[in-house]
């Protein structure tokens, strides 16, 4: 009975802890998005998880982030495109211009990071095509191995 009251009491412990640290966290990526926003970055995921230090399947497995991060970034859309629908006057075409200035930045800051992230990915692929011929290697050494020869006979 003392044990099966010591075991609850750990696992109260090691929850709670980890509920602690479920919310360190998504305070983290809170931070980091409006770190991010006064920054003028581009609103992306790869951009929130290296600034809150975690992982980009990280933010979608909690659909409240998720959710929380596709409506700024629908948003920032809606105010793009409502900016767009304007008529363009004298004072008008330069807020467009520092918009789409912004926009652009934005992109090229979002296609550094996807040609990073493909640099990267290129590496893993040559790594795989590597294993795969060294697999390839293995089974057919294996195979001459596990293959019983033939005895030899002997001519007398």
């Amino acid at each position: 009975m003392a044990k099966q009251l010591n075991r609850e009491k750990q696992t109260a412990v090691l929850r709670s802890a980890q509920q602690k640290r479920k919310e360190q966290k998504r305070e983290q990526v809170f931070r980091a998005i409006e770190e991010i926003k006064k920054s003028g970055k581009p609103l992306t995921f790869p951009n929130i998880a290296q600034v809150a230090g975690c992982s980009i399947s990280y933010l979608y497995k909690w659909t409240e982030l998720t959710e929380y991060i596709h409506d700024l970034q629908s948003q920032k859309t809606q105010q793009l495109n409502s900016l767009e629908e304007k008529q363009p006057g004298p004072h008008s075409l330069k807020t467009l211009s520092e918009v789409f200035k912004q926009r652009i930045r934005e992109l090229s800051a979002e296609n550094r990071e996807l040609k990073r992230q493909n640099q990267n990915l290129r590496g893993h692929v040559a790594e795989i095509f590597e294993l795969k011929s060294e697999c390839e290697r293995l089974r057919t050494q294996i195979k001459q191995l596990t293959i019983p020869e033939s005895s030899p006979k002997l001519f007398l």
